[in-house]
């Protein structure tokens, strides 16, 4: 009998432990009733006050409805560049990155995505009086050199779309406005980024710069980023934004941080009357 439990006990204790298993982020934010966000601070998505410490932007205040919604608080854990995201998602420092980043493609390979809470465009931004470039396609040159952002998307559209171009890639917790500067300063030749940004900075420096072309480069997503497999926690963040969505919550929020016509664009409802 002995025998048998000793062989029983070493069974289990050799069984390995499957992602079901384990304790899962969705578990922790019910027990515990709150949500770990890991956020960049990055100009009308999320910024904080340097003296008090005050976070405010568009993306905070959707999130913040989020943990209304949920009855759940939003704890604004740790601030991460675009070129580390992912670390504390799978060391379980934080349970979700609530920075408004895109839903790429080249993403899905650190986290899951909920649906998205809003869209945007994205745009090319060139030197008021550089006359070289027309069309999107001209941008695909040895002799142009980009600004970018250490695993933003701009270094993603970069690589992708203006392969024999060149770039000048900055860290990750770099300020958006210096990919701007880089190119007033002759540094490269374009950057590219979210209207809501571009459009406050040449307010400020008028006949600076100009945007390349009135259509966007693309449009994208801006999501909330998940562990792999926290399917019970997608499923719980994309009924909320289906709420704030179908209620009106949501766009109310978007408005209020529009300060550029067409900055963001604020998902449709889904469903239309039956005449």
């Amino acid at each position: 009998m002995k025998i048998i439990l000793s062989l029983l006990l070493l069974a289990l204790s050799a069984t390995p432990v499957t992602a079901e298993s384990r304790t899962t982020a969705f578990d922790r934010v019910i027990t515990k009733r709150e949500l770990r966000c890991a956020y960049t601070i990055y100009p009308t998505f999320v910024e904080k006050d340097p003296n008090t410490g005050k976070f405010s932007g568009l993306f905070y205040d959707l999130m913040e409805e989020m943990g209304k919604q949920l009855e759940i608080k939003i704890i604004w854990s740790e601030e991460v560049g675009s070129d580390n995201i992912f670390e504390g998602l799978k060391t379980g420092r934080y349970d979700a990155v609530c920075a408004g980043y895109f839903g790429t493609p080249a993403r899905t390979f650190g986290g899951d995505f909920t649906k998205p809470v809003f869209y945007m465009p994205y745009n090319a931004y060139v030197r008021a009086d550089d006359t070289r470039f027309k069309k999107f396609e001209d941008l695909n040159s040895d002799k142009v050199t980009f600004s970018t952002l250490d695993g933003e998307l701009s270094s993603v559209i970069q690589a992708k779309r203006f392969p024999l171009s060149k770039a000048i890639s900055l860290p990750g917790l770099t300020p958006a406005t210096d990919r701007l500067e880089a190119v007033v300063s002759k540094k490269a030749d374009v950057t590219m980024m979210e209207p809501s940004i571009a459009e406050e900075y040449m307010a400020a420096n008028p006949g600076i710069l100009k945007q390349l072309t009135e259509q966007p480069l693309e449009v994208g997503g801006s999501v909330i980023i998940i562990p792999h497999h926290e399917h019970a926690l997608k499923n719980m963040l994309d009924a909320t934004i289906d709420s704030m969505t179908i209620t009106n919550t949501l766009q109310p929020i978007i408005k209020k941080h529009q300060k550029f016509k067409g900055s963001f664009f604020a998902p449709s409802k889904p469903y239309e009357a039956v005449e």
